[in-house]
């Protein structure tokens, strides 16, 4: 959700999200699509755009929240706001 979570050492996530964006990962796996096939590591051609959060359905929001509302329960603590995400978001917006 356009926010980078520095994970609290005693906190668990799935070794799979490293390099990745978790909210596309999220958003994939609400919408029933394959991760396997869809998803895209960081610096990959085609990785952005980054998904739009503002464009979400209010459902798909809520489970991108829960998802970083688990990860600052654990003690996450968000470190900063990811650059990229703030483009891509700003560029949807204008067109």
């Amino acid at each position: 959700m356009e926010y980078v979570v520095k994970v609290s050492p005693t906190g668990w996530v799935f070794g799979s999200w490293k390099g990745h964006c978790i909210t596309r990962r999220n958003l994939l796996h609400f919408n029933g699509k394959s991760i396997d096939v869809n998803d895209i590591r960081w610096n990959e051609p085609g990785f952005r755009p980054l998904p739009v959060v503002s464009q979400c359905s209010d459902e798909e929001k809520e489970y991108l929240m829960q998802n970083l509302e688990k990860l600052l329960h654990q003690g996450g603590t968000i470190v900063a706001r990811l650059k990229e995400s703030l483009e891509d978001e700003e560029a949807c917006l204008k067109a």
